[in-house]
């Protein structure tokens, strides 16, 4: 496995030229060598990187992967690409070969997280990257299947170096402040789009804080990676009740147990408040996953409601103890 370079147009041209390479890509199949020098010269000049590869045996190019539309702002991400001749199917290359391009893509290039598109009717993709770990998002993207990759999830099967993850260990979770630093790595974060009526917009909810000083925006981190958000009081009640206000995982970070560490977080933080006898939060009817999660950790359903119908539940430390 090397970068491809100008001296492989040949090579190139012979591998794209096939249709079946070219099927579910966005490429229709190569008919001249200037259309092969074209290919390479995209790659050259992308952000990313493009690896030819070939056979030990005869050095014949059968496929190349890598990555392309490598984004280094904050979150990091590089979205990775791969093709195969029909000849070596089934054989296990693309997952040898991926193995290392996902390597390259934690280890050196230290992105926080890949990303893959693929036709809903390529089912040999499809199956490739859920093997490797990929997960697959609801939502498509211009039509396509859309999958990405953590360290953490990588870790499962891939050495990657320790000092990226911490292998088969939970990240380390942790709430902070935001501040003008982080903000727009805060604003950034989205729910998927079947969630966009459920919760208020990070950007909303800040303005939300600005206007009602008792409240209070965190990140919530995975080590250093920003991964969600909650809004959350932060004054003395006559009553006793603390309310969570916000609270949303980004999208790319769902179903990896985040928001229920994040919940346990701000129990402990409020946990050794003399004032605090609850903690309570809201939620429009029809999001089960919410109540599911807030019900996981302790949380249970008052009986009562807030008058535009969110069902209001609430944790006790009367009930549950001050915390672990």
């Amino acid at each position: 496995m090397r970068e491809l370079t100008m001296s492989d147009v040949q090579a190139v041209f012979q591998h794209f030229s096939d249709a079946t390479v070219t099927q579910f890509m966005d490429i229709e199949p190569c008919v001249s060598l200037t259309e092969a020098e074209e290919i390479i010269q995209f790659h050259i000049a992308d952000s990313g990187c493009r690896y030819g590869l070939f056979l030990k045996l005869n050095h014949e190019l059968v496929g190349t992967c890598g990555f392309h539309c490598w984004d280094q702002g904050q979150p990091s991400k590089a979205e990775i690409g791969f093709d195969l001749s029909a000849s070596y199917w089934g054989q296990g290359l693309m997952h040898e070969a991926l193995t290392e391009v996902v390597k390259i893509g934690f280890d050196l290039m230290k992105v926080d997280y890949i990303e893959a598109t693929v036709e809903q009717e390529n089912a040999r993709s499809i199956r490739l990257l859920e093997k490797m770990h990929f997960y697959k998002h609801d939502e498509l993207v211009d039509k396509l299947l859309y999958y990405t990759l953590t360290k953490r999830e990588a870790a499962r099967t891939i050495l990657i170096k320790k000092e990226q993850v911490n292998v088969m260990d939970s990240p380390n979770i942790t709430l902070r402040r935001i501040t003008k630093e982080n903000e727009l790595s805060c604003i950034a974060l989205k729910p998927r789009e079947d969630q966009l009526s459920l919760v208020a917009t990070n950007a909303d909810s800040l303005v939300h804080a600005v206007k009602e000083v008792t409240s209070i925006p965190h990140g919530i981190y995975a080590d250093d990676l920003m991964v969600g958000f909650v809004l959350f009081d932060n004054e003395v009640y006559s009553d006793g009740y603390y309310w969570i206000l916000r609270l949303m995982i980004d999208e790319k970070y769902q179903g990896q147990g985040y928001g229920r560490s994040a919940i346990k977080q701000l129990i402990n933080q409020l946990k050794d408040r003399t004032d605090c006898r609850q903690i309570r939060v809201s939620h429009v009817p029809h999001n089960t996953v919410a109540n599911r999660l807030y019900k996981r950790c302790g949380f249970q359903e008052t009986g009562e409601f807030e008058d535009n119908g969110d069902i209001i539940l609430s944790y006790s430390f009367e009930v549950n103890g001050h915390g672990d």
